[in-house]
């Protein structure tokens, strides 16, 4: 679980970077055919349960969680300023599709 929660605070971080090259550099955007306010959604709470796993030790009703199970990641918890527990998930294959048009879409940017 430890390489699930890596590779998504990873896409976290891939894609804060991409939203300042998209912010920074008229004209610029991410590729088409991704539904990239899901998947940046998805990887920020991602990160969040990483940042905030330890505190479910402590502390059990606070905190988040991730599995993956039959091809879903699925996340659960709230957040500090969140009222509600949620669930959040995502089919791998979405995640996988995102991450590899991105790391094309970084590599093209950065060649230029």
């Amino acid at each position: 679980m430890a390489d699930l929660g890596q590779g998504i605070e990873a896409l976290d971080r891939s894609l804060r970077y991409a939203k300042r090259v998209t912010d920074t550099i008229s004209g610029t955007s991410l590729p088409t055919g991704i539904d990239w306010p899901q998947i940046t959604k998805f990887a920020r709470r991602g990160r969040d349960a990483l940042a905030h796993g330890d505190e479910r030790i402590s502390d059990p009703g606070f905190g988040f969680s991730l599995r993956l199970s039959g091809g879903m990641v699925r996340q659960f918890g709230k957040t500090k300023r969140e009222r509600k527990w949620r669930t959040d998930e995502i089919p791998v294959g979405e995640l996988i599709d995102a991450i590899d048009a991105l790391v094309d879409w970084l590599d093209k940017e950065a060649s230029l």
